[in-house]
Parts: C-alpha cells; structure tokens; sequence
C-alpha cells in the first residue's frame, strides 16, 4: 500500500502553475503576486472526451485536472459545438478569493473508458479548460499527487 510521503520529502511534490506558465511549472500564483493553492492541490494533464447530449457530437481535449476546482471547466464555444446548453448561473469562488458568475450545464465525459454525466462551467475567454473532482468522482477515478496520474478507487456507499 503507498503511503503519502514525510514532509521531508515534499520538494518532490509536482509544481503548480504560474500565470502565463506550464502546469508543470511554478505555483498559481495571484495579481498580487501571493500564492494561491497549498501542497494537498495536485495539478496535471489528462485527456477527456466531451460528448455532446446527442450522444454523437464529441471532442477529445486535453484537461488540467485539478483536484481544487469543484467543476469542469470548458470552453464556451466548444460546449456550444457540441449542443450543451447552459441551464443556470451560479456563483463561484475564484483561488484569490473573488466572486464570478458562470453558466453552469451538464455534459456526458469519457476518461479511462469511463463514461458519467457531471456538471460542466462555461469557461469565459480566460478560464483554462479544467477537470475538477465533481468529474473525477462521477467516473470513478482520484487522483495519484505523487505519480501525477488518475487512478480507480472504489466509492463509500
């Protein structure tokens, strides 16, 4: 069984993202220039399908997965492509603190064969296109900080 490691070892730990930077590198960092996430966020690339409520429209894309955002995130026109549609507005809590609305809807997402329905935001011109732990919980998955991989896990019941 794999144990998290000591603090010790935690200069091992994957970087986070700089504003204008790779996930691999840096930290998320605020305007101000202040660090936004701690060490128990885990940041790294995933390919997701989309799959559009019509069952045939889909797009393959390639995701941040981000175990501190809530939600999906993707890009408005590519939802809009792919015939999801906004069903409300809600408010969210951005890393800094700040408050935004976005329209919120649902979309089918395939990743490591696994096939689930989970909400989805509609991302503005900035929002980076994220894969958030509602998803990863719908299609069975965690997340393995130390590897930067997804891996199965059985839900509580």
């Amino acid at each position: 069984m794999d144990t998290l490691p000591h603090r010790s070892e935690r200069a091992r730990l994957p970087s986070l993202r700089r504003v204008g930077e790779s996930p691999e590198r840096g930290q998320v960092i605020s305007s101000s220039g202040t660090p936004l996430v701690g060490e128990t966020v885990s940041i790294f690339r995933h390919q997701v399908e989309l799959i559009g409520p019509d069952g045939v429209s889909a797009s393959t894309v390639d995701a941040i997965v981000d175990t501190g955002a809530s939600f999906m995130t993707a890009p408005q026109a590519l939802l809009r492509e792919l015939g999801v549609v906004a069903e409300e507005r809600i408010p969210l809590r951005l890393a800094d603190g700040s408050l935004v609305e976005r329209d919120l809807g649902e979309v089918r997402v395939r990743i490591m064969g696994r096939t689930a329905t989970t909400s989805v935001i509609f991302g503005t011109g900035t929002d980076q296109l994220l894969l958030g732990s509602h998803a990863l919980e719908a299609v069975r998955l965690a997340v393995d900080p130390w590897r930067q991989r997804l891996v199965d896990f059985t839900p509580l019941l």
